[in-house]
């Protein structure tokens, strides 16, 4: 008997070590790295993408192209003439709906016409947004409530107008682009990591709420990925930042994020985490599992943090 249990113990340690091991080599959460993409999920979907024009957005739209399943989509973004040359690159059916998710009074309309489209809306993948490089104490209110309007209330608003459509059918699917900085707050991104905070817990509760009907909510939280989110962002004044931050220019490749996204929304992953580098996947793990040790150390690092915010504001300023 004994020899028994002590091998049933060298075989839980052996594969502990194993998962420690493979962890170390990962690129996101374990359950993402290991789920493989599964194209039936998305055979005749009809997909409406935010923020399509650019970055994940695209790229998500492009990788769905090529699936060959029967997937139609719906492109949405501020720039029209940029959706427009996605549409005809993309190798599926598609159709451009224009957006622009700071205007929350207009977006009625605008899941009319996604809606009208091709008559309903299978997955919504809530992408579009905008971050931030500024210190809180510095920002501009309005600021903060843009950023707020972008990020969180116009996915909750687009989310509200589609949903009667998916709950008549009980059947559908919303996606959230949420960030590792909605896990754990970092300096010149407080609006931002605010906006992601409050996504992260609106959709873990709808979750609960649409499980009667069958429809799924995915939140995925990308560390730094290799996008424009940085010259993009916000200063404290409004303006653009302008300029390359470095750990999103080292951070992970485009066409890397939206293979695992779509990997794990055809899984049904509840929620998705990747990483840009090591450190990113350490403070995760550490800020989910052992939120007082994260914090403490987090805190240890705070006025090194600042420094180096604002070294990278000043280089912006200039």
């Amino acid at each position: 008997m004994d020899k028994v249990f002590n091998l049933s113990k060298a075989a839980a340690a052996a594969y502990v070590m194993y998962k420690l091991v493979k962890l170390g080599l990962t690129d996101s959460d374990l359950l993402t790295y290991e789920c493989a993409l599964n194209k039936v999920y998305f055979r005749d979907k009809i997909v409406w993408i935010t923020g399509a024009s650019s970055g994940i957005g695209k790229e998500i739209a492009t990788q769905l192209s090529k699936l060959d399943v029967g997937v139609k989509l719906i492109l949405s973004a501020r720039r029209k003439k940029e959706l427009e040359k996605l549409s005809e690159m993309l190798e599926c059916e598609s159709a451009v709906v224009p957006v622009d998710l700071f205007e929350l009074d207009s977006l009625e309309a605008v899941a009319e016409s996604a809606l009208a489209a091709f008559g309903r809306v299978d997955i919504l993948f809530n992408n579009g947004g905008i971050s931030t490089r500024a210190l809180a104490e510095n920002t501009d209110f309005s600021v903060d409530e843009k950023i707020m309007k972008i990020d969180y209330l116009s996915y909750v608003k687009l989310t509200k107008l589609v949903l009667p459509q998916m709950i008549e059918r009980r059947s559908g699917h919303i996606v959230n682009m949420s960030s590792l900085a909605g896990k754990l707050g970092s300096p010149m991104r407080s609006a931002y990591s605010g906006a992601k905070f409050a996504l992260i817990g609106h959709f873990d509760s709808l979750r609960l709420e649409l499980a009667r009907y069958d429809i799924h909510v995915t939140n995925i939280c990308p560390g730094s990925v290799q996008t424009e989110v940085d010259k993009n962002a916000l200063t404290s004044t409004g303006n653009s930042f302008g300029i390359e931050d470095p750990d999103i220019r080292n951070g992970m490749t485009v066409s890397r994020a939206a293979d695992r996204m779509l990997a794990a929304i055809s899984n049904d992953k509840h929620e998705v985490w990747l990483f840009g580098n090591t450190l990113q996947k350490i403070v995760c793990y550490m800020a989910q599992y052992m939120p007082t040790i994260a914090k403490a150390v987090t805190m240890k690092q705070a006025d090194k943090l600042v420094q180096n915010a604002e070294k990278l504001m000043r280089k912006s300023a200039h």
